[in-house]
């Protein structure tokens, strides 16, 4: 899924598959850990600049949802835009499985 959503940019004169931000943003919220605090601060970025698919978010979710739940719930308390509704239910998908 995440391969058919890829992005096609041009890079100087080559095109390339670039993931799209909702995956971006789920992985990074995933590998996050101590020695690499910079993967939240990567999907923060992502957040305050991008249009999103929460829906399709939500579904990508599923691998990790505490993990995004915890980087989502962060950035909306930074007042960044992440959709209350999200929220709850991607509470519900990490804690009522």
């Amino acid at each position: 899924e995440m391969l058919a959503r890829a992005l096609r940019l041009e890079l100087g004169s080559a095109k390339v598959n670039v993931i799209p931000p909702e995956d971006l943003v789920v992985i990074k919220a995933i590998v996050h850990d101590e020695e690499t605090p910079r993967h939240w601060y990567d999907a923060l970025g992502l957040l305050a600049r991008e249009d999103f698919d929460w829906e399709y978010l939500l579904r990508r979710a599923r691998k990790g949802p505490r993990r995004v739940l915890s980087l989502l719930s962060y950035a909306a308390s930074s007042d960044l835009p992440v959709p209350t509704d999200l929220l709850r239910r991607l509470s519900t998908l990490a804690f009522d499985p």
